[in-house]
């Protein structure tokens, strides 16, 4: 019995055996974290749009606040463009627990930038003790997004990036990548229903992905990002070699807009 175990440990938490399972597609796994160190602020990514009249507006908390009353703390947004180029970063401190940001084309200041991702960290001012601090945060707020008075809001897609409460480390590839396109995904949902839909998907790692939506072939780099329209078609297929390749939907129907993870 201890053989067994000893072989079944190795088997799941070996990282020979772990890269193996994921190039043959046997029990791989989908997001790991088990590299994270100690006392880490993880962001999901996070679409921004303002094309076509859009705006969004971003509620965020203050978590180390929140959580374990840990004062004077700041909070930084980094704002990516969908080809992967930084437009900006804001920073935000004493937000009082909780606070939002209204993204519009006038916060982006760049017609060119039409939508994109941006990641939130928290961190530690100089004055915070880290020694005795041993947590992970993940920020997963919510998102709304709008053309009129009235917002539809998702929350947090999945967890991409992390960044150390006092340095600038950075964490990156949680979600894994396979050799071949052999991760096939049916969103569930019939488009045929609403007027047309749109698809944005962002790639969650730092390495080259590919991807087919309905045989369409698709290639996004770090930080790319795509929002593709969707129109007269039943049903959507994402093939791909990402292993957690999560898409948000919007849909529309007449003045009804729907915005929810894929």
């Amino acid at each position: 019995m201890r053989l067994i175990k000893l072989l079944v440990n190795l088997f799941f938490k070996n990282n020979f055996f772990k890269h193996l399972r994921i190039i043959f597609n046997v029990k791989p796994v989908y997001i790991d974290t088990s590299f994270l160190g100690k006392n880490v602020s993880v962001s999901d990514s996070f679409l921004w749009r303002c094309d076509n009249g859009y705006k969004t507006i971003f509620k965020f908390t203050d978590l180390l606040n929140f959580f374990y009353k840990i004062k004077n703390s700041k909070i930084t947004i980094i704002f990516y463009s969908f080809n992967g180029e930084l437009i900006k970063q804001v920073s935000f401190q004493d937000i009082s627990l909780s606070g939002h940001l209204v993204i519009d084309q006038d916060f982006i200041d760049n017609k060119k930038f039409s939508y994109g991702t941006f990641y939130i960290f928290h961190s530690l001012n100089s004055d915070n003790e880290i020694k005795e601090i041993d947590l992970i945060i993940r920020n997963s707020c919510y998102i709304g997004f709008t053309k009129n008075y009235f917002y539809s809001y998702v929350h947090g897609n999945i967890p991409v990036i992390a960044k150390n409460l006092a340095s600038n480390k950075l964490y990156k590839n949680f979600v894994i990548n396979s050799i071949i396109s052999n991760q096939k995904y049916l969103i569930q949902q019939n488009f045929s229903n609403y007027d047309y839909s749109e698809i944005f998907i962002s790639n969650p790692t730092s390495k080259t992905i590919k991807l087919y939506l309905n045989k369409e072939k698709y290639f996004l780099r770090e930080r790319n990002s795509i929002l593709l329209k969707i129109r007269n078609q039943s049903f959507v297929y994402i093939v791909s070699n990402c292993y957690f390749l999560r898409p948000i939907i919007f849909n529309y129907k007449n003045n009804y807009l729907d915005v929810h993870h894929g």
